[in-house]
């Protein structure tokens, strides 16, 4: 078992229904949400704050996950847009997946205060409706009079678990440390990148191939 943890820090911005939240990925795949909350009142009074908020986390080593098409925050944190298009599905139904995957397995762990924004699914008066694609794929369809903001943020703590950017800052610093450890020796730039690029990879892919049988 790994005593190693990720911070995680959200912000879903691309609405009028505001909300920040945070997070702690720990023991590999166990996923504790502990705060979404809205951002409220217009930008004018939280951006500046908000910025300086998001630069010390990620100095701090925190993986951020912004939802903002305006780049505003792009220089600390990873830009994410849920209509992204990958292998012919959707962010959203991407991250969709792993909620679903999290939470079925008992790896997703929710503070009480953000059950409010809980999103189940299949069940009668449920946030999600599932159905199918033509080649059997599960397809989410949220209930977009109800879906907002908190709900994205929560989505996007999922999506910062598990798909950080490669080489990001925060990613590359782990990594090394983590190398630094086993290495008392500083390791060649050729050692970091094979321990960077396959071990971890590695682990990550039996973590995902895990989640998604």
């Amino acid at each position: 078992m790994t005593t190693e943890k990720k911070k995680i820090f959200t912000l879903s911005l691309d609405s009028e229904n505001r909300h920040m939240a945070s997070a702690i990925l720990f023991d590999g795949n166990h996923l504790a949400i502990t705060h979404c909350v809205p951002v409220a009142g217009p930008p004018s009074q939280w951006r500046n704050k908000m910025l300086a908020d998001i630069e010390t986390k990620a100095a701090a080593g925190f993986a951020i996950a912004v939802e903002d098409r305006s780049g505003t925050f792009s220089p600390h944190a990873a830009s994410v847009c849920f209509d992204d298009v990958e292998d012919g599905r959707t962010l959203l139904q991407q991250s969709f997946d792993w909620w679903f995957s999290l939470k079925n397995s008992g790896n997703l762990l929710l503070d009480a205060s953000v059950t409010r924004y809980d999103m189940k699914a299949g069940e009668e008066g449920s946030l999600i409706d599932i159905r199918h694609d033509e080649k059997g794929r599960i397809v989410y369809h949220p209930n977009w009079m109800q879906f907002h903001g908190g709900h994205k943020a929560m989505l996007l703590c999922v999506a910062a678990a598990m798909l950080e950017e490669p080489l990001s800052g925060r990613w590359v610093d782990t990594m090394l440390a983590a190398v630094a450890k086993r290495n008392p020796v500083s390791p060649s730039p050729f050692s970091s990148w094979q321990a960077i690029t396959m071990q971890r990879d590695a682990d990550r892919a039996r973590e995902l191939r895990g989640g998604h049988e």
